[in-house]
């Protein structure tokens, strides 16, 4: 992937390193296995089923990836909470 322009101008880079400032996790309550609530946390297993996002360090807009990495993203935009929704492809 690489990286990709917000809305806001600020480039957003994908692959910045780990861990990447940018990118967040999203873990679903019922994707976490069992054995992590009786205290074995399985890290790999968890990490391999988060949604990816990424959140622009300068407006706040969030791009989530809900149909992995290789899918569309949907932006959430803070500062219009009932309609700041659109849509894009990644830019290499």
């Amino acid at each position: 992937m690489g990286k990709f322009r917000c809305d806001c101008g600020e480039m957003i880079s994908t692959s910045n390193g780990i861990p990447n400032p940018a990118e967040w996790l999203l873990v679903a309550d019922a994707t976490v296995p069992d054995s992590a609530w009786d205290g074995t946390v399985l890290w790999p297993e968890i990490y391999e089923k988060a949604t990816r996002a990424y959140k622009c360090p300068s407006c706040a807009r969030l791009f989530v990836y809900w149909d992995g990495l290789d899918a569309t993203w949907t932006q959430y935009d803070p500062a219009h909470p009932q309609g700041g929704l659109g849509s894009a492809t990644t830019t290499e």
